[in-house]
């Protein structure tokens, strides 16, 4: 058996989903984009890993089979945050 979780960071844009999975078992994550009350999707990490496509861009959703624990979470930021003011914002950088 294999344990994982998904959940979102901040708290409360997913319900957290604790569970356990027998080793191999096809583990899919809700396809996410857009803005959402100020927050806007901006990637997935599994294991603290940013998931992307061979191209470099985030991926909206997961889909592996879980051969090992795991912590999925979708990152989100505020819609407006630009922390380095090169006029692109965050969420957008940490996506593409």
């Amino acid at each position: 058996m294999e344990d994982y979780v998904i959940k979102s960071s901040p708290v409360g844009f997913l319900a957290t989903e604790n569970k356990s999975v027998l080793s191999g078992t096809l583990v899919t994550t809700p396809n996410l984009h857009g803005e959402r009350d100020g927050y806007h999707f901006a990637y997935w990490s599994r294991n603290g890993v940013r998931q992307a496509s061979s191209s470099g861009v985030a991926k909206s959703q997961l889909s592996f089979n879980l051969n090992f624990p795991g912590e999925l979470v979708a990152h989100y930021l505020p819609s407006d945050e630009d922390s380095d003011g090169d006029g692109i914002m965050d969420w957008f950088e940490l996506n593409q």
